[in-house]
């Protein structure tokens, strides 16, 4: 039995994109250039090789090649119509600012990408004049930059040879970091139940969130989730469990535990997808919780995992976020961690922490376990019910993320999750070892003011990470 609706479905379709490729209307107008001739036809066909391979990666709305402005006026409304995410712009030859100024008078405001496509790798002996033509698009690149900074378009520029794919590649990464900044101003941020006043680095500013990025944020009642939990039907329960066997969790706790865990997952889902929310940051280190709960929500839900939901512990909003940029620029859950010991003989250091977590990072060589919440279970009503595993072992990008004077500010290294046993007891972990030594990973981190949070995602994501700050305008520092 499936419970995941709309509101939390994973969205994989691919973006929607205008794509202008633009060439002179004065070439053709003095006879440099003929409709029909060899020129405009290579044009053509390097056009088309373009757009076949960005397709690979977003929806392309393609008017074909512009060379006036009527034509690009045009071609605009039907992106408009079509409701386009962000556009890629490319003189392939030298062109007329009239001809980018009418598209965007229609489509101003978007994300933009100028693209320089060059029509080969080295330039021969000697160019006729028509052949240099074809290869004038770095002109019109120039000429557009100095318009548009004077005209406050804001823009990215990426240049090369319009078969390479190491291109194509950058411009992947770009078009994802655009989606990112577009999801960010539908993203609905849910408080269970307010701040964490225990720690204030993670405190945000709720206008400033919806000022720059486009973020809502809901506080929750603990007796919503409550009274959500009481109505869980048995078979809701059975199903759950059913599926908890099926991914091969060895379940250590009693029914009793076990059945209070299921009503409180499926209580947050439920509740999550009435709301629309897509990021949780539950203040678990409250006693209203516990009382109104008898235990600490920490049951994964493969159900919200393979959406785009996220969960973050101590009311941490801005770690949430992170968790929520991560997954959706990557694709992949990331682990919600604080350093939990360090290793200087070894010189690495010990991640983890307690709360909800997904277990799609479990290290497959250890085992997946339920086991009971360490934390409160000597304190709770119910000894709780929470997943339990050692992260995979492979390399890793950690990410600190806070908020600090209206934006967001990450702090990002490169590390390694470590092959072995457990090393924690009842508790999410890994061993990681980071790219710089472990105590100057320490010393750097506190110097720049992070909070405890590290966000750890499988694989190495730097360069992702380093265009995704420039669209959504992270302070980023890599380590």
């Amino acid at each position: 039995m499936s419970y995941v609706r709309d509101s939390v479905k994973k969205i994989s379709d691919k973006p929607r994109i205008g794509i202008l490729l633009v060439t002179s209307n004065w070439f053709r107008q003095v006879g440099i250039q003929d409709a029909e001739g060899k020129l405009s036809g290579d044009i053509e066909e390097i056009g088309h090789e373009i757009v076949s391979r960005l397709t690979d990666f977003l929806i392309p709305v393609y008017p074909g090649i512009l060379f006036s402005e009527d034509s690009a006026f045009k071609a605009a409304k039907e992106m408009k119509a079509q409701d386009v995410k962000a556009l890629i712009v490319s003189p392939l030859m030298w062109c007329e600012d009239q001809v980018i100024r009418a598209a965007l008078s229609e489509l101003n405001n978007l994300p933009l990408l100028l693209i320089t496509f060059l029509p080969w790798l080295g330039l021969p002996e000697y160019l006729h004049y028509s052949e240099m033509l074809k290869g004038s698009g770095a002109v019109g690149s120039l000429q557009f930059s100095g318009m548009l900074k004077r005209e406050g378009v804001s823009f990215f520029s990426l240049s090369g040879y319009y078969k390479d794919y190491n291109l194509y590649q950058k411009i992947k990464q770009n078009i994802k970091s655009i989606t990112v900044v577009e999801k960010l101003k539908h993203l609905k941020v849910g408080i269970l139940p307010f701040p964490c006043d225990q720690m204030s680095t993670t405190f945000v500013d709720d206008f400033a969130l919806r000022f720059r990025y486009g973020i809502q944020t809901k506080y929750l009642e603990l007796t919503r989730f409550r009274e959500t939990s009481e109505k869980i039907t048995q078979e809701e329960i059975s199903a759950f469990r059913q599926q908890l066997e099926e991914l091969g969790y060895e379940i250590l706790v009693n029914e009793e535990d076990l059945k209070q865990g299921i009503r409180y997952s499926l209580s947050v889902q439920k509740i999550v997808e009435d709301e629309g929310i897509l990021v949780l940051a539950m203040n678990d280190v409250i006693g209203e919780m516990h009382v109104k709960f008898g235990l600490r929500p920490s049951l994964d839900n493969r159900n919200l995992s393979l959406s785009d939901f996220v969960v973050s512990m101590e009311a941490d909003i801005a770690a949430g976020l992170g968790l929520f940029i991560i997954k959706i620029l990557t694709g992949k859950p990331a682990l919600y961690t604080e350093v939990m010991g360090i290793d200087i003989k070894a010189g690495n250091m010990l991640l983890g922490h307690a709360g909800y977590h997904d277990s799609r990072n479990a290290d497959p060589d250890n085992p997946l376990l339920i086991v009971n919440d360490i934390e409160y279970k000597t304190y709770d009503k119910y000894k709780g019910a929470v997943t339990c595993f050692k992260m995979k072992p492979g390399p890793v990008t950690l990410v600190n993320s806070v908020f600090n004077n209206g934006e967001l500010k990450w702090v990002v290294i490169a590390g390694q999750s470590m092959c072995g046993a457990f090393k924690l007891e009842d508790t999410v972990h890994l061993v990681c070892e980071p790219v710089i030594p472990v105590l100057q990973f320490i010393d750097k981190s506190i110097e720049n003011g992070v909070s405890q949070h590290w966000l750890v995602v499988p694989g190495d994501y730097i360069e992702d990470i380093i265009i995704l700050s420039k669209w959504l305008k992270i302070n980023l520092l890599l380590l």
